[in-house]
């Protein structure tokens, strides 16, 4: 449910339960650990702007405490599966980020090399939070459909997984989640191709940067380029190469659109 004004209140509260670290712990004045700080995190999701400066610190508090093998835990004898799932869900919608991309990247690598001799992970909730964490790094689901079945064929006769409410939810986003053809429809990508106006030669090394999201690419050999896992929205497409005139075209990028905007033609500058 979208948050309204009044209900903010709640978020402004949990916002000053954040620890000078950057972290959440159990309540205020305790410790911060993965799970609270990450579910804190998904909190302030849907008012990334309003809550920039708490969510910029929980993100680097959590890459900071991820563990050399990729994993997130609570304790150093502790189940790492569920925290590490939650804390990979919790970042998703800041991926674009490098830092946090290459965290969720380990972090999944890890989650994936923990499944048992089925390859699933065990029981209902692990198997619905792992596959939640890893199939949005995924183009499909099958490399883990083991754990897809697993977690299909343990849905009880009433409907439920493990007769638990919370459970349940977790195993329904997993499995409609895993059921898309592209398991992470929500993401565009754009292409093209930069050539010489006059010879249509390929433009190698060429700039191009999607100005709003501050995203940066270069053409290949070839004068491609490609920008993958973009949100929706407008932005500025700035291109650029020595030699020649710039352009800029504003681009309306929608949800899943694979948008190829083909040849691009840079006419020679001036000489001076």
């Amino acid at each position: 449910r979208q948050l309204t004004a009044p209900s903010t209140a709640y978020l402004d509260a949990l916002a000053q339960q954040q620890n000078p670290d950057g972290g959440f712990g159990a309540a205020q004045g305790y410790s911060s650990n993965v799970q609270d700080t990450a579910w804190a995190l998904a909190s302030f999701a849907a008012l990334r702007n309003t809550y920039s400066a708490e969510i910029s610190r929980a993100i680097t508090w959590l890459i900071s405490v991820q563990q050399p093998s990729g994993a997130w835990a609570l304790s150093s004898d502790a189940d790492a599966a569920v925290p590490t799932a939650t804390v990979i869900a919790a970042l998703q919608p800041y991926r674009q980020s490098a830092p946090v991309a290459s965290a969720q990247a380990k972090a999944r690598a890890w989650l994936l090399s923990e499944r048992d001799a089925l390859h699933t992970w065990g029981s209902s909730l692990r198997n619905a939070l792992a596959l939640s964490a890893v199939v949005p790094g995924m183009t499909n689901a099958v490399p883990v459909q083991s754990a897809v079945d697993a977690l299909r064929a343990s849905q009880r006769a009433d409907g439920s997984w493990e007769g638990d409410p919370y459970v349940t939810a977790l195993a329904l986003r997993a499995l409609r989640a895993a059921s898309q053809p592209v398991t992470d429809p929500d993401m565009a990508s754009l292409q093209g191709v930069v050539v010489d106006a006059d010879t249509g030669v390929p433009i190698t090394g060429a700039s191009i940067r999607l100005s709003q999201r501050a995203l940066h690419a270069t053409t290949d050999a070839s004068g491609a380029f490609r920008f993958a896992l973009l949100h929706e929205g407008a932005d500025q497409l700035d291109v650029q190469a020595t030699g020649y005139r710039p352009v800029s075209s504003v681009l309306d990028i929608q949800k899943g659109q694979q948008l190829n905007l083909g040849t691009i033609r840079l006419k020679a500058a001036p000489s001076a």
